[in-house]
């Protein structure tokens, strides 16, 4: 893709997204708004982002064991915890600190009144640019079945290495050469990699209008 918005325009006329009745599009920060944007526009669908957080193992970054997302709503992967030595009470506090960069996030993109998009009983399709990992996935798919909606449809540039949970169907370019181990090589996938900050991506969802 030329960059993120190239890819949006790509994936917006994926069938299985037209034939959606009454979408809501929930983007996740930063570059997935650029993607997000396009998909929107493409269904005449409003547009929200749901901040979420990767939670790493305490001086290893790279070590992922879970995901928060609004709410302090997480996915935790108990078997990486139990490996990788992690306690809960250390667990405990990145979850909230977590949650406190999350809400103030939340206010950045929504303002805040937070709740102005209505989720109940229809389907929501949640727009990631490849760099999101499972566990932010799958905890941004429990926040919003607590709203109660019809389905969930992930789209994403990138094609996950396994499926996140959750999630009734995947739209996503096709796996290639440039594909191994995903995120990894995100900037394989985009020529501009440059990704808008959170401020500037707020700016393009305030600018957004179905």
């Amino acid at each position: 893709f030329k960059d993120r918005k190239h890819a949006g325009q790509s994936l917006m006329g994926a069938p299985e997204l037209h034939a959606l009745v009454d979408p809501v599009v929930v983007s996740l920060p930063r570059g997935a708004v650029s993607v997000a944007i396009e998909i929107a526009g493409a269904l005449d669908a409003p547009l929200t982002v749901m901040p979420v957080e990767d939670l790493a193992t305490p001086g290893r970054p790279e070590y992922v064991v879970g995901a928060v997302a609004e709410n302090a709503i997480h996915v935790i992967d108990a078997r990486a915890l139990a490996a990788l030595g992690v306690t809960e009470e250390s667990l405990a506090v990145r979850v909230a600190e977590a949650t406190s960069r999350i809400a103030r996030l939340s206010t950045l993109y929504r303002g805040e009144s937070h709740g102005t998009v209505a989720f109940c009983s229809r389907p929501v399709v949640v727009v990631d640019d490849g760099s999101a990992t499972t566990p932010a996935l799958e905890a941004v798919a429990v926040a919003l079945a607590r709203h109660n909606v019809e389905r969930l449809i992930l789209v994403t540039p990138m094609p996950p290495d396994e499926w996140p949970q959750g999630y009734e169907n995947v739209v996503s370019a096709p796996r290639g050469s440039a594909h191994a181990d995903g995120m990894a090589l995100i900037g394989t996938w985009y020529d501009d990699r440059t990704a808008p900050s959170d401020e500037v991506a707020a700016r393009m969802l305030h600018d957004y209008a179905p």
